[in-house]
């Protein structure tokens, strides 16, 4: 993940890749640019239609979006074929063979790609400058308010385990101080007196 603050464009390579280009304020909102060969996820065409044969501007959208938020520009193909996606219910991906970049759709990108080395084929798909690397847990699944309030519920019953042991400890001592004291004073050192009890 990467942001710019000048132009790219996108150089015509072998290798295959994905590049998700949206604005931090409606990132469900993606334009993509796709190599050649790189497959899409599953997606249920609203007709027959052959992504190879067809250099209009597409969109594919998940079934919670309303086809309103989609440019009168594009044409929407079908709905992505994966109900358990909680991202992909939401998103919008504007696809087109455009080779130019336009930076007022957005200045936050994706760049994915099987390659082992990321960086190379970045350089080699996208003519750019400089760029920014951003933190990938601002926009991942951690980003998703359940999954923070998994984190803080995991914390919160961790502190209240903890208060449970202090209140238990505690009331096992002020029983057994009896005992502790005779083991104390007949010079048995507090380390055993622990495990022995």
């Amino acid at each position: 993940m990467f942001t710019v603050e000048e132009s790219l464009s996108i150089e015509k390579t072998d290798s295959q890749y994905i590049l998700f280009q949206f604005n931090s304020e409606s990132s469900n909102l993606k334009h993509v640019y796709l190599s050649d060969d790189v497959q899409l996820p599953r997606i249920n065409f609203l007709a027959s239609y052959n992504l190879d044969l067809n250099n209009s501007n597409i969109a594919v959208i998940g079934n919670t979006v309303d086809k309103n938020v989609v440019p009168s520009d594009y044409t929407i193909i079908g709905y992505f074929n994966h109900p358990n996606s909680y991202q992909l219910i939401d998103d919008v991906w504007l696809i087109s063979n455009q080779e130019s970049v336009k930076l007022n759709n957005g200045r936050e990108f994706i760049f994915s790609t099987p390659n082992p080395n990321t960086n190379k084929t970045l350089e080699e798909a996208i003519n750019i400058d400089s760029y920014t690397e951003m933190k990938r847990e601002l926009f991942g699944t951690y980003s998703k308010r359940s999954n923070q309030m998994i984190i803080i519920g995991l914390k919160t019953a961790i502190l209240f385990m903890v208060i449970i042991f202090l209140v238990i400890s505690t009331n096992w001592l002020m029983n057994e101080k009896y005992l502790i004291k005779i083991l104390f004073l007949s010079g048995i050192s507090n380390y055993t007196i622990y495990y022995t009890i």
